[in-house]
């Protein structure tokens, strides 16, 4: 039963980590007002720390007017980024307890 669960928590895992690949995330390289930056810190609700790739000049940028950079780097950073975090932080627990609702409200999920 308990390789049941694993399976399945693994595939989820996967499948929320797909969800990561279109959302901007720490460490993607960004377009803020026709530069390119990399995203460095992420603590404020309404804004990013980044880095301006050009010149390494560090900066304060508002998210909105931000878009992640198309490229297979930046998708697969994403992918990447999603899946190491649910399986540090949420893969024994979930294996364990399943996911509760109080995960739910935790705004883990994209």
């Amino acid at each position: 039963m308990l390789i049941y669960r694993k399976i399945k928590y693994r595939f989820l895992i996967i499948w929320f980590s797909l969800k990561w690949i279109p959302a901007v995330n720490l460490g993607d390289d960004i377009i803020y007002k026709g530069d390119v930056y990399t995203i460095y810190n992420g603590i404020s609700p309404l804004s990013w720390n980044v880095q301006k790739k050009s010149d390494k000049s560090i900066c304060l940028v508002p998210k909105n007017e931000c878009r992640k950079v198309r490229s297979l780097k930046n998708y697969l950073h994403g992918f990447f980024s999603g899946y190491h975090f649910y399986n540090t932080s949420w893969y024994d627990i979930w294996v364990n307890e399943g996911i509760k609702d109080w995960m739910r409200e935790c705004q883990i999920f994209k």
